[in-house]
């Protein structure tokens, strides 16, 4: 791979996380939703592919505009995440020549599309809409972190924040994992998921602004690829089982053997399982939390452990146990090719983080980052 190549790779990556949750959905998706869809990827490609962060951040804010607009039509997305999220990308677009404010305005919009405390509440009313609605929106922070990344770290101002941002991560990572051991049912439980990889997706905007350019956009790819599968997941349990309440062992498994196998690989690679890409973000970004601070670097290895046992949980309750009579059939065809090429862009990178990190490198030279 050339550094020429890295804006391929990122495009790629970002119309796998845009469309899978159409694809998983085909049924009952309308032509009005395939347009949107076709209008997003070309907005992100626009915005991976532009040379200033004012028009990079304007084409993700002209996104989200577009989705807010069609909210409730052609997308499940609700507005009020939609807005919030745009006003943010209207501000990191057209503060490219205050330093300070970009850099506030590029934070608060990743943590809102990636449901980072205190933005949790925001992504909350997405999952509560449809989890493939949150699937879809984090699709968007692959793009957003990619725009950071090259017109926000190098600055002076994201150094000075990166140890702060390190450090804030790791509590807002520790805290929904704390919350993720005491859900009472599956949404809950997504929920604080999607939180905690929203604290570690801030901690990797500290790191970032240190050089750790690598560690914080493949801590995005587990974001998009991994609880984006998940989503998908969960929102085929409740296709088939209607809202699922975490009380008792489940017996789903019996019935539905390939779904339970795709959500527990899903929930395994987002708290770091070896051979994919949650692996490889976890160990580059606590190489990067232990550097700025040994206490956040502990305080995230923690969170991750208290998310690995609230998933296992999760997974035990859901599917485990005596069979369950249920005429709910497994995985549709769609939602197998999903899961295929999601989780093999997941192993891939976990094999291979190199053909994403040395380019990655390379090229992020040339807009003044100084890589690790």
């Amino acid at each position: 791979m050339t550094p020429e190549s890295v804006p391929y790779i990122v495009a790629a990556l970002a119309a796998g996380g845009i469309f899978a949750p159409v694809i998983v959905s085909s049924a009952s998706v309308g032509l009005l939703r395939i347009i949107l869809t076709a209008v997003a990827l070309a907005l992100s490609i626009a915005s991976i592919f532009c040379t200033t962060g004012t028009f990079a951040f304007g084409m993700i804010a002209v996104l989200l505009i577009l989705r807010g607009v069609f909210a409730n039509k052609g997308t499940d997305l609700p507005k009020l995440p939609c807005i919030v999220s745009t006003l943010f990308a209207v501000a990191a677009a057209f503060t490219s020549e205050w330093p300070v404010l970009n850099l506030i305005a590029a934070v608060l919009l990743l943590a809102t599309l990636s449901g980072a405390w205190p933005m949790h509440w925001l992504a909350a009313r997405v999952i509560d809409r449809s989890p493939l609605a949150m699937a879809e929106q984090i699709s968007t922070c692959i793009v957003a972190m990619f725009a950071y990344l090259r017109f926000v770290a190098p600055t002076e101002f994201a150094f000075d924040a990166g140890s702060t941002l390190v450090r804030l991560g790791a509590v807002l990572a520790l805290l929904p994992a704390i919350t993720a051991l005491v859900q009472v049912n599956l949404r809950g439980f997504y929920r604080c998921v999607v939180a905690m990889h929203g604290g570690m997706l801030i901690a990797a905007l500290g790191a970032a602004g240190h050089g750790h350019s690598a560690a914080a956009l493949l801590v995005t790819v587990t974001l998009a690829l991994a609880m984006g599968g998940l989503g998908a997941m969960v929102a085929a349990v409740e296709d088939r089982c209607g809202r699922v309440l975490l009380k008792d062992q489940g017996g789903r498994i019996w019935g539905m053997p390939r779904l339970a196998a795709a959500f527990l690989l899903f929930a395994a690679s987002g708290v770091g399982m070896p051979g994919t890409a949650g692996f490889i973000a976890d160990d580059l970004l606590l190489h990067a939390l232990w550097e700025e601070s040994v206490a956040g670097s502990l305080i995230m290895i923690v969170a991750a452990s208290l998310l690995a046992v609230a998933s296992l949980s999760t997974f035990a309750k859901i599917f485990l146990g005596p069979p369950a009579t249920s005429l709910a059939g497994d995985l549709s065809r769609p939602e197998r090719y999903v899961v295929v090429v999601t989780f093999g862009l997941l192993v891939l990178i976990g094999v291979a983080p190199w053909l994403l990190a040395n380019p990655l490198a390379e090229y992020l030279r040339g807009f003044g980052a100084v890589p690790h």
